[in-house]
Parts: structure tokens; sequence; C-alpha cells
């Protein structure tokens, strides 16, 4: 399905890609087989081991004098400095206070990004979104979650002009779920005009969007 959105430029900039990998693969290999030459040509010569073991032992205090030097010479902890070595500054109490004060709750909104509606999914999220939709048609609800969050239990409420609720839906959300879909039809039952879709958990109001209800096609007020 994703290879009919495919147009000219990405075939030609996939092209280039692919292009630009084997020729560094190609370059890879030349320089691999340069090395393979080079150590055929050395051997396993003793003199190379011996020559080795001699340079790392020289090597070894040259390093560790350098590193003493250079940390003589930066200072780091401050002991040569006029005033002293460096001191903790002691933090704000207020910070303190805001640092060791109980982790707060998080509330039921921060739990929740948005809720987007639509007729169809693609890769699980909505393709088109809408605010109006029109009598037969399924409606699917999207809740976008925040992480983290517990498991929850999400209630779709839809409520018509007059505060009455018309249709009711209920999903879970695991803890490990980024969105969840609410699905609904709008029947004939519901005449045309506004309604209010209200989310909640736990019997708590969370958000709320507003959609128009519109005739069925075919229909003598859909004209």
């Amino acid at each position: 399905g994703y290879l009919s959105f495919i147009d000219e430029d990405d075939v030609q900039q996939s092209s280039a890609w692919l292009r630009r990998q084997l020729r560094r693969f190609a370059s890879l290999k030349q320089a691999e087989s340069q090395l393979i030459a080079l150590r055929n040509w050395m051997g396993d010569r003793p003199q190379w081991q011996q020559a080795g073991r001699i340079a790392f032992v020289v090597a070894l205090p040259l390093v560790a004098m350098a590193g003493i030097g250079a940390e003589h010479q930066l200072d780091v902890y401050g002991e040569r400095r006029t005033e002293g070595r460096h001191q903790l500054a002691a933090i704000d109490p207020a910070r303190a206070r805001e640092l060791l004060a109980p982790v707060t709750p998080h509330r039921d909104i921060d739990k929740f990004f948005a809720v987007d509606m639509g007729t169809f999914l693609a890769s699980d999220l909505i393709a088109h979104r809408r605010t109006s939709f029109r009598q037969g048609e399924n409606v699917i609800a999207q809740c976008s979650l925040i992480p983290p969050h517990e498991d929850m239990v999400i209630e779709c409420k839809i409520r018509d002009t007059e505060n009455r609720v018309v249709n009711k839906r209920v999903e879970i959300a695991t803890r490990e779920m980024f969105r969840v879909n609410l699905r609904f039809p709008i029947t004939d039952d519901m005449r045309p005009g506004d309604y209010m879709l209200h989310i909640e958990t736990a019997g708590r109001h969370v958000l709320k969007k507003k959609f128009t209800v519109l005739p069925k096609f075919g229909t003598v007020a859909s004209r």
C-alpha cells in the first residue's frame, strides 16, 4: 500500500543513495585488499613483534607522566588557588524543598494529548480528520496518550445539545499504548445537528470535542 505514494523523485533519490552505498562498499573492499597485501608483505617477522613490545614498554611511563603533568597544570580541584580549593555552594532552600517534595500525581489531562475524529485509519492513525459526519457513517474517535500512564478505562460519551447521552463506548488503554480508538456509528436516531464527544477516565471528565451530524445522502434534508 505504501508504494502507491512513491513518485519519480523518490525513485531517483533512492537510486542515487543505493549507488553511493555500492561505491562506498567497493572502496572498502579495495582498502581491505590493500591491508591484506601489506600484511602479507610484512609477514610474522620476529623483529616487528619485538619492536612493538619495546615501544609499548617505553610509551607506558611516558603517557603516565604526561597525564600527571597535565593534571598539575590544569589544577582541576583548585589546590593552588589563592582562595583555596573549590567548595560546594549551598543550594537555595526553596529549590531543595522542591526537589525533596513528594511526587505530584499526574492529572488526567496530562495523560491525554488530543482526540481526533475520522472514519478510517492508515497505520493506526486517523487518515482524514473531520468534524462533520453523515448518518450511516462509522466514526472513529482516537485518543492520543502521553506516556507514562497507568492502565486506564477510557469512556466515550456522545451528548446532544440538551446534554443527553445518545451513545457510549468503553475501551481499555494499557500502559504501553500510545493511542486508543473508540468506534461508534452515526445512526438514523441521531438527528442532524451539533453533538459533543466527551472523553472520561475513571468517571472523571478529561476532554471534549464538538462535531456535527449531517443528513444521510439521498434524503430531502441533504439536498
